[in-house]
């Protein structure tokens, strides 16, 4: 933007010195031209002669010439953007030579006494024109080398200095029948100044008495929002103050106001919930709440109905009542309608519930019992949405279980020895329960008895003995029994009984046979033996050599004698003479005397009988 300064020729220069002599005598001895000011209380200033308008105040920083030129062109102010470096002849026009320090009227400028740019050059000197206005006289800067004040000047720039006017209202003067809890509205001419337009400048009055609200702005519009709805039937008066501004500062020229009259036409509005939103209710008494408002302030009346088509007498308004549902499950919908005291009633509003009387049914699946285990998890079913509780007599906790689907099963722990009664209640979400119930029989007591083989006996010759059982428990049964010969593995478990044949081992000598008990629990008790000792072998005996085989002694007696197995009974049968008896001389011998044998051939039969009944073969002598 600065001008470049062109080379001069030497006859050039003399030309341009004097037009500058005569230049500058002009400045110097013209006339300032009488000025008429008015401060447009917006930071300028106008000039009513020549029609210029002037910065009131410059910014307080010195800067050359290019810095001003810069400034000037870029200076927004008082909604004006084509400002400038005045020329000389405009920047001496606002000097006041009848002052000095400074040589402006101050009543109307902020100046500094020092020096202010023009946009004048006097090429010749390549300097630019200045006003020192330290006392009003025009004088020469170097346009780069030295810094002074600016005062920017417009002409061009068209300022709004027309007032601001109201062009239509809400509601509108003299209306009637105006909703209680309408907001009132003035539209102006033009954009309005936001700070202006306060509870101080926008008024409203019923009568005298002031109306409490808030005056917002938006759009050319001011609002008056009163704090709570109107008294109907009352006139009000609203006013615009002068004090509201348009955005250039115009101030509205008097008091603008209307006046409006007030009906309420607005029914209540409102809610109703059955028994705190509950989804269920076991009882066909239920209890409302009727939340309800008007823009009155008051709502003065209710009714209601189970079906929205017949309704109970208008009462007085209560926020809480207690209701009865028409009878029978089912979902049920309760409507109520509000009245205000000028008669307007709201629409129907309404709630559901589901009314539910009857008890939910509850089954126990079959549990294990009587078990030797302090812990089970029980299962059933129920109705869907239901929760179980179970309770057990001997049991401290309460298991609460929710219902997946219709089933449910809970873990049962610290079962008590003996009978637990246990008790599951199914709770739907209305609240109705029913009950069932089974017992867990706890045993962790095992059975005790004992086991007798062939009553006692010490020997047997068979393999096959019979078994005598005896065994108790608590739990007063005792279920089920298992044997097994030493070093054998135990039998399946089978039904308990009193009386078992059993199979010794092979092989004779000393026999155990185990039994151990078990009962309905599962408690199996201590190993209980008994022993026989097994002789399958027939005993052995002998018949002496010397045993007379022939004789003629007239008594007709003959002795006979042998050898035996330690405690064998031996028999000797002769088929012709009665035979007195045998005798045992020692633990290992036995003799006979035969009586009355007959002439002739005389059979001797001979046999051995141990003590568990094994018999030798016949031993015959003649």
């Amino acid at each position: 933007m600065f001008r470049e300064f062109g080379k001069i020729t030497s006859r050039s220069k003399k030309v341009l010195f004097c037009s500058f002599l005569i230049s500058l005598l002009f400045f110097l001895f013209s006339p300032v031209a009488d000025a008429a000011f008015v401060d447009n209380g917006d930071g300028t200033v106008t000039d009513t002669t020549t029609g210029l308008m002037w910065q009131k105040a410059d910014d307080g920083i010195p800067r050359n010439w290019l810095e001003a030129l810069e400034y000037a062109e870029g200076l927004e102010l008082a909604g004006c953007n084509t400002w400038r470096l005045p020329n000389i002849k405009e920047l001496r026009s606002i000097v006041d030579r009848s002052q000095t320090d400074p040589a402006i009227d101050t009543s109307i400028f902020s100046a500094q006494s020092d020096k202010y740019w023009s946009s004048t050059l006097f090429r010749y000197f390549k300097k630019e024109f200045v006003v020192d206005f330290l006392s009003g006289r025009m004088r020469f800067a170097d346009p780069l080398g030295e810094v002074h004040f600016i005062r920017a000047v417009t002409g061009g720039c068209n300022l709004d200095r027309t007032a601001p006017t109201v062009v239509s209202t809400s509601p509108a003067n003299g209306a009637t029948g105006v909703a209680v809890n309408t907001l009132i509205t003035a539209e102006f001419s033009e954009g309005m100044d936001p700070a202006t337009i306060t509870g101080a400048t926008f008024l409203t009055n019923a009568g005298a008495t002031p109306v409490a609200g808030t005056v917002s702005y938006s759009n050319g519009t001011a609002t008056f929002t009163p704090s709570a709805n109107l008294p109907s039937d009352t006139t009000y008066y609203a006013t615009i103050k002068p004090g509201v501004k348009d955005v250039a500062g115009n101030s509205l020229a008097a008091d603008y106001w209307w006046s409006f009259t007030t009906i309420d036409a607005t029914p209540p509005s409102g809610s109703i919930i059955i028994d705190g939103n509950a989804s269920y209710t076991k009882s066909t008494t239920v209890t409302l709440s009727l939340p309800a408002t008007d823009n009155s302030g008051v709502v003065d009346s209710m009714q209601l109905s189970n079906d929205g088509v017949s309704w109970s007498a208008w009462e007085a308004y209560s926020p809480v009542k207690s209701w009865d549902l028409t009878s029978g499950d089912a979902e049920k919908t309760v409507y109520v309608k509000f009245r205000d005291a000028t008669g307007n009633q709201s629409v129907a509003y309404s709630d559901t519930i589901i009314l539910d009387t009857s008890g939910p049914f509850v089954t126990v699946d079959a549990v294990i019992s009587p078990t030797n285990k302090t812990s089970q998890t029980i299962s059933g079913t129920t109705e869907a949405g239901a929760t179980v509780e179970v309770r057990v007599d001997t049991w401290a906790n309460v298991c609460v279980v929710e219902v997946d689907n219709t089933t449910w099963e809970c873990a049962i722990s610290g079962l008590a020895e003996g009978v637990n009664t246990v008790t599951v209640k199914a709770i739907d979400e209305a609240g109705n329960f029913n009950s069932a119930g089974t017992n867990i029989t706890v045993d962790t007591v095992a059975p005790t008895g004992s086991v007798v083989i062939e009553n006692n006996a010490a020997w047997t010759n068979s393999r096959a003995v019979a078994l005598n059982l005896s065994a108790s428990d608590n739990s007063g049964v005792v279920s089920s029994m298992r044997f097994a010969n030493v070093g054998d593995t135990w039998s399946a478990w089978e039904a308990f009984a009193l009386n078992k044949l059993w199979s010794l081992d092979p092989g004779d000598g000393i026999k155990t046979v185990s039994v151990q008990f078990m009962d309905g629990s599962g408690n199996q008790s201590d190993i209980f033996s008994d022993t026989i000792e097994l002789d399958t072998v027939s005993p052995s005996f002998t018949v002496d050599a010397t045993a007379v085989i022939h004789t003629n002694v007239p008594s007709r007696t003959v002795t006979v004698t042998g050898t035996r197995e330690a405690d064998a009974i031996v028999n000797v049968v002769v088929d012709t003479a009665a035979m007195p008896g045998v005798s045992y001389p020692t633990a290992i011998s036995w003799e006979c005397a035969i009586n009355s044998l007959v002439a002739g051939y005389n059979n001797v039969a001979i046999t051995a009988i141990d003590g568990v009944g094994n018999e030798s073969a016949e031993s015959k002598v003649s």
